[in-house]
């Protein structure tokens, strides 16, 4: 039951929304605080008599200081929760929608940790979660190239193409020594050590981080970047932990563990790799914050190298939801050795995606980006056989394309009816 309180909030929101609408402004993320309000609302009494275009600015220029609070509130309120537990999250490119819902699912996590509860299935919904979002093709091309072209992150920018490909090949193995490496190199390019310096501790690593100053002359980049510094320790401080001390009940993403200890426990687990990728990506907005870099609102279309790894990934992904539960050479090389640890799930992102209605439409644009249009296509990188189900139902998704490019090719209207229900995935 929603709270009288909260149900007043909502409605000064919406009152205020109509307010900044009169004026000539769209609040688009709509969730201010009751002190942040009261400080839009007597910027609007204090700029009423301006001329619209310098209101606009000046009004703009007071919703951009609310929204970054906003921004950072949730920032906190969400990675306060997860990092104990072994997890982060970069919320820069995630929906709204989305990082809402995970936002009141680790309120759920708080509660249960305060009570002595064991949250454990909440988590691993933030990871899927986490993974439907920044795994999609485009996303983890656009984070990659963003790394490339920041300085201190493009000397890792190469591992980081590595670990992108063993993860979408479900190779966490791979994945998992890839990150380790990029790691520990990112740390030291950006704290300014050179190869022959003396060495330095890791709690000397931390302080050189923390000791770290915004140089990009903006406020909101200087805000945002001491959040993500906030968040950065945090993980290293974990991450770094010594293996006397180190707790491995949630992750064992550690890099004593990873890199010294005789165990055959697993480190490259794929949750365990999807939050290694979230602290290199909280790293690229730290950087960007730091240098005063562009902060994209949307993902651009229009760059070639990213263009380029879209693709590759989306074949990558395609290729190896359709095998499913095929048999697999290369998994039984891998698997056949008795300490490898193999993975239980199908943690594919189409597989991910199973059960949202629009599956089958996702799986058609992706084709579509690859220039399939009949199923022979599919031959030329599929390396093993696939899942029989699984390729019936890349049969019927493929059926409709050739007639649906043809319309679209000739300018006509096309009315889509309903897909077939699919069968789990």
């Amino acid at each position: 039951m929603v709270s009288t309180d909260f149900a007043a909030l909502n409605e000064r929101r919406k009152q205020l929304a109509d307010k900044l609408h009169a004026a000539g402004i769209f609040m688009t993320y709509g969730a201010p605080l009751d002190d942040e309000i009261d400080m839009i609302e007597q910027a609007l009494e204090d700029t009423a008599p301006m001329e619209p275009p310098l209101r606009r600015t000046r009004l703009g220029s007071v919703i951009t200081r609310v929204f970054e609070a906003d921004f950072g509130r949730k920032v906190r309120a969400v990675n306060d929760v997860l990092l104990p537990l072994g997890r982060c999250i970069s919320p820069a490119y995630m929906p709204n929608g989305v990082f809402m819902a995970l936002l009141h699912r680790c309120e759920t996590i708080a509660t249960a940790v305060a009570t002595g509860g064991h949250p454990a299935s909440d988590v691993d919904w933030v990871v899927q979660e986490i993974a439907r979002v920044y795994f999609a093709p485009h996303i983890r091309a656009f984070m990659v190239v963003r790394a490339q072209r920041l300085p201190f992150l493009s000397l890792v920018s190469h591992y980081l193409d590595d670990a992108a490909i063993a993860f979408y090949r479900r190779n966490y193995f791979a994945c998992a020594n890839a990150l380790t490496t990029a790691i520990e190199r990112l740390l030291l390019e950006h704290v300014g050590w050179k190869f022959g310096n003396p060495d330095m501790r890791h709690r000397d690593i931390r302080a050189a981080v923390a000791d770290l100053t915004p140089r990009s002359g903006n406020s909101q980049m200087d805000a945002r970047f001491e959040t993500y510094k906030t968040y950065v320790l945090q993980f290293l401080q974990t991450y770094q932990t010594p293996s006397k001390h180190a707790n491995l009940s949630v992750s064992r993403f550690n890099r004593a563990f990873i890199q010294h200890v005789n165990d055959d426990r697993s480190y490259y687990t794929y949750d365990d790799c999807v939050t290694a990728f979230q602290f290199f990506d909280l790293y690229v907005e730290f950087v960007a914050a730091q240098l005063g870099q562009e902060m994209y609102v949307f993902v651009p279309e229009d760059n070639a190298d990213m263009n380029l790894r879209t693709k590759h990934y989306t074949r990558m992904i395609i290729e190896d939801w359709l095998h499913g539960d095929a048999p697999s050479t290369e998994r039984a090389i891998l698997e056949s050795n008795p300490r490898f640890q193999k993975e239980t799930g199908d943690s594919n992102f189409l597989s991910l995606q199973a059960r949202h209605p629009n599956h089958s439409a996702m799986l058609a644009v992706m084709l579509n980006s690859l220039g399939v249009r009949k199923l022979d296509d599919i031959v030329a990188f599929v390396r093993e056989p696939p899942d029989s189900n699984r390729l019936e139902l890349l049969q019927r998704v493929i059926a409709p394309l050739p007639a649906l490019m043809s319309l679209l090719d000739s300018g006509k209207t096309v009315t889509r009816k309903p897909s077939v229900a699919e069968p789990e995935a």
